[in-house]
Formats: C-alpha cells, sequence, structure tokens
C-alpha cells in the first residue's frame, strides 16, 4: 500500500464510496493511523467513531459498530506511533503497523472474549479486563 492508496481509502471511506469488500480489518488501522497522525488523540478518535458510524450506515450496516473494539484499536494505533519517526511516510508506518499488531485477534491480549464481544463493549466503552492496552 502506498502513500497514495491510503489518501484514496480515506477519501473513498470519507465519502461512503469505499466498497464493503475492501472495508476490511486492515483498512479500519490504517484509517485510525491516518487519522492519529493528523489529529490529537480525541479528535481522532472522534474522527474514526463518527465516521465509521457513517461509512456503515451508508452501507445499510445498522449493527456492525462496536464501541470499545473501535477505541481499543485507536488506543494501540495510538500507542504504535509513539516514538516513531515522524517523517516517515503512511504507508511504511501502516505497513509495520499491521505487522506489528494487525491480526484481528490482538484485542484479545488485553480483553476476554466474552468482554469484548458483550453486548455492553458493543454499545460503550469497556476497559480491557486481561492486562493494559501497551
Amino acid at each position: 500500500m502506498t502513500d497514495d492508496d491510503i489518501g484514496s481509502l480515506l477519501a473513498r471511506f470519507e465519502d461512503g464510496t469505499l466498497p464493503r469488500a475492501e472495508w476490511t480489518h486492515g483498512a479500519h488501522l490504517v484509517v485510525a493511523l491516518w487519522y492519529l497522525r493528523r489529529h490529537s488523540r480525541d479528535e481522532a478518535m472522534d474522527r474514526v467513531r463518527d465516521g465509521i458510524r457513517r461509512y456503515n450506515e451508508r452501507q445499510g450496516n445498522h449493527t456492525g459498530y462496536h464501541e470499545t473494539i473501535t477505541l481499543a484499536w485507536v488506543e494501540v494505533v495510538d500507542r504504535f506511533l509513539h516514538g516513531r519517526d515522524g517523517k516517515a511516510t503512511d504507508a511504511s508506518l501502516a505497513a509495520s503497523l499491521l505487522d506489528r499488531c494487525g491480526r484481528p485477534d490482538y484485542l484479545l491480549r488485553f480483553y476476554s472474549r466474552d468482554r469484548l464481544f458483550s453486548a455492553e463493549a458493543r454499545a460503550g466503552w469497556l476497559p480491557p479486563d486481561l492486562e493494559a492496552i501497551g
């Protein structure tokens, strides 16, 4: 994935034209990375949260959003970026992020399966129950 590919991904995500088949786990993480590099953590979190909800609605997915998973991944990406070279390209950081912690089950290091996939976690933020995200 190049920086131009990432720019295209963001544009299509934001305007709702990204095909659902391209809205992969990796795409979610790259979107979070892009926002976190350009905005404060709180602003990036709001943009990711609102963007996913808006995208899902445009795709007719009215139940797919999961608050705890979204915010936990924003935290993972934010922690990944700490201490990284600020001059690195989005593409190089995205590749490193996906290689280091891009497995879909990565959050299960911090959460028990029951807690992470509960209705309560879907509806609102729940902190990790196994280990702090770090």
